[in-house]
């Protein structure tokens, strides 16, 4: 496999860098599509992303909300932590979680290709770019931002998939 994604991210138990990308082990520890190193081994997360061949992870970005802090992981994939997942996920140190807005929302309905955190007027928010027309329930052409609740497009989105998001 490869490594696609790095962030140096604090879960809460001191800051690691994270990898992420189309691989099942890191180092000597079961690691399906994401590790964590903490300065002297690797460890899984939770059972880790994906379970259909191909799965892959191509994007990691760091966020503390309201709830506390997240790492978020965007790639194509159906799964984290053996939950549904539609192709972005947050960890929060222990677990992971889909994000979406509930009630039959699938998150991303294709892949994530970059994630960003960039302040907004509300304060920092994660942004998504891809492969992706459909974000939550929001018709999103290929860049969304979610806000901690629910996903939004960025105006009429753009007419390609997006690779590269910075802060501005």
């Amino acid at each position: 496999g490869y490594v696609g994604a790095q962030a140096v991210y604090d879960d809460g138990s001191g800051p690691a860098l994270y990898a992420g990308g189309s691989f099942d082990h890191a180092g000597l520890a079961t690691a399906p599509l994401i590790a964590r190193w903490d300065g002297q081994s690797w460890s899984g997360l939770d059972g880790g992303i994906g379970a259909r061949i191909g799965d892959v992870v191509y994007a990691l970005a760091g966020l503390e909300g309201a709830a506390g802090p997240a790492l978020f992981a965007g790639g194509s994939f159906t799964q984290a932590g053996g939950a549904p997942a539609g192709n972005v996920a947050g960890w929060n140190g222990s677990s992971w979680s889909a994000v979406e807005t509930g009630a039959g929302s699938e998150g991303l309905d294709e892949a994530c290709r970059v994630l960003a955190v960039l302040d907004s007027e509300a304060g920092p928010a994660l942004y998504a770019g891809g492969e992706f027309l459909t974000a939550g329930r929001a018709r999103a052409a290929h860049v969304a931002l979610w806000n901690g609740q629910s996903w939004s497009p960025l105006g009429g989105g753009m007419d390609g998939t997006v690779l590269c998001l910075d802060e501005y």
